[in-house]
């Protein structure tokens, strides 16, 4: 399912995905939230590609309708949104416009995601995404050595190096 309200930008995102994964079928295009989740609902697809801003509902919405059952790719104009995507649960959070590499890469977290489907922790995020204030961050959790919690605060310890994060230890993970 790929749900983007620009129709420019939907085709140019369905040619690309044709070039990155030619095997990859597309059951549904929607052009606002409410006809993704109509697709969603009729074409139970195993991937949706979602912007974020779209009318009627927002693609972080249509991704918490649409359930564990479907591995969520946003890709949006907005990055101040990646914590709020991978809150809901996105295998991947693509900044437009996105670069053929950036989207092969994507390609592979995506298979990857549906080879683990059903297995027991494949509900679990293998990357978080913290704000250190400055700027958001993406963390491979396999690099994590140690989380501690201190009140509201989480600390992050990565190759030997502590990152303090302003958000409780349920925010985080």
């Amino acid at each position: 399912l790929i749900a983007e309200d620009e129709s420019m930008l939907r085709a140019q995102l369905k040619a690309r995905l044709a070039e990155a994964w030619p095997e990859l079928e597309i059951v549904a295009e929607a052009g606002n939230g409410e006809e993704a989740l109509q697709s969603a609902e009729e074409m139970r697809p195993d991937i949706a590609f979602l912007d974020i801003r779209m009318p009627v509902c927002s693609g972080l919405d249509v991704a918490r309708e649409i359930g564990a059952g479907c591995h969520v790719v946003f890709v949006t104009a907005y990055s101040e949104h990646a914590v709020k995507a991978f809150d809901a649960r996105a295998v991947d959070y693509l900044v437009k416009p996105v670069a053929p590499d950036r989207l092969a890469s994507s390609v592979e977290r995506v298979r990857e995601a549906l080879s683990l489907q059903g297995a027991p922790l494949a509900h679990y995020p293998d990357r978080i995404a913290v704000s250190d204030g400055q700027r958001l961050r993406m963390i491979a959790v396999h690099e994590l050595e140690c989380v501690l919690a201190q009140g509201n605060y989480v600390e992050l310890r990565i190759g030997g190096r502590g990152l303090l994060v302003r958000e409780t230890m349920a925010h985080v993970l």
